[in-house]
């Protein structure tokens, strides 16, 4: 049986490409569709499903997020500190989890992992543990990105040491900004680089003093120093 050219239809290249986008648009939207609803399954139905128990999915889905006060969560976290190197007894353990875990804002695991291995970067193990018995808040700052800043501002590691060990809480109520303008402040006084950096190693606690109380503790330091 013949057909009439005319009458057979033409499959050109561009009707090929729409055919074939057409064919794609359709496999993205069912693989949107199939990832929407397996975005949407709880922790408990993928345990199910994996066979594993409740507890080993929240432990690892734990380790990147905040913890508060969920038994699982500071279970990762006590992990996550058991295993950094500082030798913490179950005591300082329990004091740790319970100062971080009580605190306003949750804290991540990897977070204090990080924080840790920073602080043993500047300071021996026995001192890395008592900067963070004594001021937990440091595990869930951003100790790298302080170290930078004052490496940039031209602090060494023996000062950074001395700073963490001396007042180990200036770097927790400080931030980047305040210790800045700390540093501005030194500088339109009259100190020079070294000099501020002096007196903020002896004071930590300039780096988050306001440009008055600046100004009234060097008043003291020049009476001091006559």
């Amino acid at each position: 049986k013949t057909f009439h050219p005319l009458l057979v239809p033409s499959y050109s290249a561009s009707s090929q490409r729409r055919t074939s986008m057409l064919h794609l648009g359709l496999r993205c939207s069912t693989f949107q569709q199939r990832f929407s609803r397996l975005r949407n399954v709880n922790c408990s139905e993928l345990a199910r499903v994996a066979g594993k128990p409740r507890t080993a999915c929240a432990r690892l889905r734990a380790v990147h997020e905040d913890v508060r006060d969920d038994d699982a969560a500071q279970e990762v976290l006590r992990a996550c500190m058991r295993n950094a190197g500082l030798g913490l007894s179950e005591d300082d353990l329990n004091s740790l989890c319970t100062s971080l875990c009580t605190a306003n804002a949750g804290v991540k695991p990897a977070t204090v992992s990080s924080n840790i291995v920073a602080l043993l970067s500047v300071c021996s193990v026995p001192e890395a543990k008592r900067v963070a018995l004594r001021a937990p808040s440091l595990l869930r700052a951003d100790l790298k990105g302080w170290f930078d800043f004052l490496a940039q501002y031209g602090f060494t590691g023996e000062q950074v040491q001395y700073m963490l060990c001396q007042a180990p809480e200036a770097l927790s109520k400080a931030t980047l900004m305040s210790a800045g303008q700390s540093l501005l402040v030194l500088r339109a006084a009259g100190l020079d680089d070294e000099s501020a950096r002096a007196v903020v190693v002896n004071y930590p606690q300039m780096l988050y003093s306001s440009e008055t109380q600046i100004h009234t503790l060097l008043r003291i330091f020049s009476q001091f120093n006559r």
